[in-house]
């Protein structure tokens, strides 16, 4: 079975389709990681496709889940599709892996969530993107979805109202090229790290602000 990144729901008919045929007695189980609490929408949702996959296969493709960072921080659960410990993962940062996709991780590169499946789908998407993860990894990817818009958060302290407050700001991110270089342009001091880390940094004071989705697939 190739390797798979999960991008998207997509991932778990093409993933299905690839292994149901042929298959022996013993049932074909796929180990399933993501970074996602499990009362997440994103996690509900491999969970939903867990017990589809079980129930069309009638039980011969079977999907145990790890959410919560159980096998590692973003990063190091594409590392695992790669290597083998793991098949699949849900993610938005392969750009350390393919610096292309920060083509299209800049802001303003998209009029709207339409737009964005246009492009990915079409053949720039396939070249540049799916093509070379497969190319130099081994790593499919199924599909994609729209994540949400950025949105920036901060503490009482550093109220943001203009593109002025943001100069000096010590900011989260995600280890993603495009968003830190986006915000560094704007005079943000930006610090990457895993999204586990942020509450306690936050608390600490280390930084101010965060920035993510404001999504139900972040709760």
């Amino acid at each position: 079975m190739k390797k798979s990144i999960a991008i998207s729901t997509l991932v778990f008919v093409a993933v299905l389709g690839l292994t149901a045929s042929g298959m022996a007695e013993k049932p074909i189980v796929l180990k399933f990681g993501h970074i996602f609490t499990p009362t997440s929408a994103m996690h509900k949702t491999v969970a939903l496709a867990a017990e589809l996959m079980d129930h069309r296969s009638k039980g011969k493709l079977k999907m145990n889940i790890y959410p919560g960072a159980q096998l590692g921080k973003m990063l190091d659960e594409i590392e695992g599709v790669k290597m083998g410990t793991q098949d699949l993962t849900i993610t938005w940062g392969i750009d350390r892996f393919c610096p292309e996709f920060s083509l299209f991780n800049y802001p303003f590169v998209f009029r709207d969530e339409h737009h964005v499946y246009r492009v990915m789908n079409s053949e720039l998407g396939q070249k540049y993107v799916k093509d070379k993860m497969m190319q130099r990894h081994g790593i499919r990817i199924i599909g994609m979805i729209y994540h949400g818009v950025r949105m920036l958060t901060t503490n009482e302290k550093n109220p943001v109202a203009k593109p002025e407050d943001v100069k000096g700001l010590r900011l989260r991110t995600p280890d993603i090229t495009g968003w830190i270089k986006a915000w560094q342009s704007v005079g943000a001091n930006v610090t990457a790290f895993a999204w586990g880390e942020l509450y306690m940094a936050l608390k600490q004071g280390i930084v101010d602000a965060q920035e993510k989705p404001w999504h139900p697939f972040v709760q």
